[in-house]
């Protein structure tokens, strides 16, 4: 490939790609006798839309609008893992400068935009890589049913989003 692949930017070991990246279904559509994994390095399923892309991460579209990076202000919001899952994720997000960082909220929206779960920390519970695990649970402590999750990082005026599926 010739074109810049258009990575997420801000942290260098990021292969992610942004929306607007050539590389998405830009792999052999004949995946036949390669061996692929199930998952991409993010845990996501590896081909999605119907076509591979080109390198480590699938790219999995957004059915919300977004920044287009998991990276901004020195905070990196990283794929929940598992993706999918059955019962139970974690969330984890890591920053560069943690000591500027104040309160901080973990949202979690079902495709509607309906809030499902949130978790509310400050400084003193953050640390330079945090992990929430998520149960799958409403704020009731109900079981949430399969289907596509969205869930949303705000920090210090700033909000970062990204896209989780449960499976039976």
């Amino acid at each position: 490939m010739d074109e810049d692949p258009l990575f997420v930017g801000g942290d260098p070991f990021s292969y992610e790609l942004t929306k607007y990246s050539p590389c998405i279904d830009a792999g052999t559509p004949d995946t036949t006798g390669l061996h692929l994994p199930a998952t991409d390095l993010a845990g996501n399923p590896r081909i999605y839309n119907g076509r591979i892309d080109i390198g480590a991460y699938e790219y999995q579209g957004y059915g919300i609008d977004e920044p287009d990076t998991s990276f901004i202000h020195n905070l990196y919001l990283f794929q929940n893992k598992p993706n999918p899952f059955k019962e139970s994720t974690t969330i984890s997000f890591i920053s560069a400068d943690y000591e500027r960082i104040k309160d901080y909220t973990l949202s979690i929206y079902n495709t509607k935009g309906q809030l499902v779960r949130r978790y509310e920390g400050n400084k003193n519970d953050f640390w330079v890589r945090t992990e929430i695990v998520w149960d799958s649970t409403d704020e009731q402590g109900r079981q949430v049913a399969p289907g596509t999750y969205f869930y949303k990082l705000e920090y210090n005026g700033h909000a970062v989003v990204r896209k989780m599926v449960k499976v039976r």
